[in-house]
């Protein structure tokens, strides 16, 4: 099974049994399930102590007690089984590489050191702390290495340790999040131990465009970054995830010692006795719980409870029987505690698919990836790494314009095409689009739940209805979140929408729902090679275009080409785009000229069709935030030659 299809595994499993793993007991008494498993919810509940106490303490027996109840947490577990990465012998270091790294934290580095290839080129460690694994790798591999952090006082200490032990290492203080941290990634065997959430995220998201020779990335804290919710790095991620899932993926005390467990048992009963508290005087209701300061959680329960009414606004009452919300508190973490053994299962395989998501990512940045563990996880439960080189044909156009050999763009798979050009001093600039996937599903996801270029139709379109009756199939290419191919269902006709965006063809989908119409949705590539297929050639009555100027001269004859071969014989391809003068108005539209439409252009393109229409004109137009203010348009309806 191959790292794309046990994502694609692994998401359907979760995507379907939702309901199991996304209410937190916390904050739910009795999730959905319970009514559904009625079977499994009673014999969680009725686990005694001790029992509890080991399958908290033994994951897998957990799961396997579970798999006797609940078939589906069977079927994670070869999805989840990830095998060790090949290890190498290190070289020994003395003992002055000891000083000052915790014993854990040094068996980490040395297990994360010794389960990937040597190092090619110069070593960036990312989010570096106090620079010892940048260290152990720039011994035993013989590479010059710089150390990224953020913490001042952390990079004046990795400074000293490094003279101490008598390594060239750079410190570089800065932000990784920083748009100018990038620059120096070109080149570099990128290295990225435990670096959280948003912090080793941002590495793949410009992976196509940084350079990096390698990656090796242990991921951590998934829901750092993400209070907006989880962005996927790959084309294929199709789950949605809030921070509460997101920390679940975490939500371990594999490593933690006796007394820091104990200490968050107290705190985990306190806040359960202050939410049943808070049920009882307010009403009960799931209400959002804030973190709560450590300082509020140093005295006793009824003082930490008091300021939290506070904080919330509350009035408690005069006589409050403190003991006996601290029995609640106790009775309910017990049933949390239970409960959270069925969300728990799903907890690795969130965990897997949030890593496969980054491999993938890489992936379609142009780099071969393995993904394994690198130790076992009583050292530290997050112990996945991602290892990542880059492709040769890739390389060959992202060392700064230095390629040796020319290699025809075309020739390149997608995965490595970036997102900008990059000429070589002996190379012909290719015009090429790049990565519009990529491109189009950032700024679909990061438009939220709103819709980029709004719910209503193009008005060149609309104003078209009636003529859109002359036909009974309608094909909506570059779609977009599905506008206008709702709006044509909505006129009666047979409508089928391309886009290759998944994002957006989610998004369409959900709208077509809302709307209670049906579209036939395809995820695909229309400038892909041998794109059309056969089965669709002369399909449709109408093909639409609104506003698909993402190309340049060359692929705009192959997406013109494509469309007229969609189109019956008789048929019509409509098209709506922006003119030259809209690089004066910058209210949508692309800002490259070669991608605007003339008179002239359009003509030359449908020579051989009838032109019934083709009309430049300037309007104001309000499609939501992507297209809003005065704009200078040109529409085209051509009939296809019977």
């Amino acid at each position: 099974m191959n790292l794309r299809q046990r994502f694609l595994e692994l998401q359907s499993v979760l995507n379907a049994h939702q309901a199991l793993w996304r209410p937190s007991p916390f904050y739910v008494r009795r999730p959905e399930w319970c009514a559904q498993w009625p079977a499994l919810a009673e014999a969680v509940l009725g686990l005694d102590e001790s029992t509890l106490e080991a399958f908290v303490d033994d994951p897998e027996a957990c799961r396997g007690w579970l798999a006797s109840r609940l078939p589906v947490v069977g079927l994670l577990a070869p999805l989840c089984a990830l095998a060790p990465l090949p290890s190498r012998d290190l070289p020994a270091c003395d003992g002055r590489f000891d000083w000052f790294v915790p014993g854990r934290k040094r068996e980490q580095i040395e297990a994360f050191a010794a389960h990937g290839p040597v190092a090619r080129a110069p070593l960036l460690e990312w989010c570096a702390g106090k620079g010892h694994l940048g260290r152990r790798l720039a011994l035993s591999d013989g590479q010059p290495v710089s150390s990224l952090e953020i913490d001042p006082a952390l990079c004046a200490d990795a400074s000293r340790l490094a003279a101490r032990v008598g390594v060239g290492q750079t410190v570089l203080c800065a932000d990784a999040l920083d748009e100018t941290s990038r620059r120096h990634v070109r080149g570099r065997a990128v290295l990225a131990l435990h670096a959280c959430g948003e912090l080793h995220r941002s590495l793949v998201r410009s992976a196509a465009l940084d350079g990096a020779d390698s990656y090796r990335i242990a991921p951590c804290c998934y829901y750092r970054g993400a209070q907006e919710g989880y962005r996927p790095l790959s084309r294929a991620a199709a789950l949605s995830l809030d921070g509460s899932a997101l920390r679940l993926a975490v939500t371990e005390t594999v490593t933690a010692p006796q007394r820091i467990r104990r200490r968050l048992a107290r705190d985990q009963v306190w806040k359960l006795a202050f939410v049943a508290l808070r049920n009882a005087v307010l009403g009960e209701q799931i209400r959002p719980f804030r973190p709560v300061p450590s300082i509020w959680m140093a005295g006793d329960f009824a003082a930490c409870a008091q300021a939290l009414a506070q904080r919330e606004g509350m009035a408690l009452p005069e006589d409050v029987d403190w003991a006996h919300w601290l029995a609640v508190g106790e009775r309910r973490r017990g049933e949390v505690r239970r409960l959270e053994l069925v969300r728990h299962a799903f907890r690795r395989a969130l965990e897997v698919w949030l890593v496969l998501d980054v491999a993938l990512g890489l992936e379609e940045a142009g780099f071969e990836v393995e993904v394994g563990t690198f130790c076992a996880r009583a050292l530290t439960p997050r112990n996945l790494m991602v290892l990542a080189r880059r492709r040769a044909a890739a390389a060959g156009f992202l060392n700064g314009g230095r390629a040796s050999v020319s290699v025809p763009m075309d020739a390149l798979p997608n995965e490595a095409v970036g997102v900008v050009q990059v000429i070589d001093n002996n190379m012909k600039k290719e015009n090429r689009p790049m990565s519009q996937e990529s491109i189009w599903t950032n700024r679909y996801r990061e438009a939220g739940e709103a819709y980029l270029f709004g719910t209503e139709p193009n008005r060149f379109l609309a104003h078209r209805a009636d003529a859109l009756q002359s036909g009974r199939t309608a094909l909506s290419v570059a779609d977009g979140e599905g506008r206008n191919s709702v709006w044509l269902a909505e006129q009666g006709l047979e409508v089928t929408a391309i886009e290759i965006s998944a994002v957006a063809v989610e998004k369409a989908r959900r709208l077509a729902q809302g709307r209670k119409v049906q579209v036939s949705f395809l995820q695909a590539d229309m400038l892909a090679p041998g794109w059309p297929p056969a089965e669709l050639h002369g399909a449709f009555d109408w093909v639409v275009g609104i506003f698909i100027q993402f190309v340049g001269p060359e692929w705009r004859d192959r997406q013109f080409d494509a469309m007229k071969q969609l189109t019956r014989p008789g048929g019509r391809i409509l098209l709506q785009g922006y003119t030259v003068k809209q690089l004066e108005y910058r209210t949508g539209g692309p800002s490259a000229v070669e991608n605007l439409y003339t008179d002239e252009i359009l003509r030359d393109a449908f020579a051989d069709w009838e032109i019934e229409e083709l009309v430049e004109y300037e309007e104001d137009i309000a499609e939501g935030s992507g297209h809003k203010g005065r704009s200078a348009l040109i529409g085209l309806v051509a009939r296809k030659p019977a």
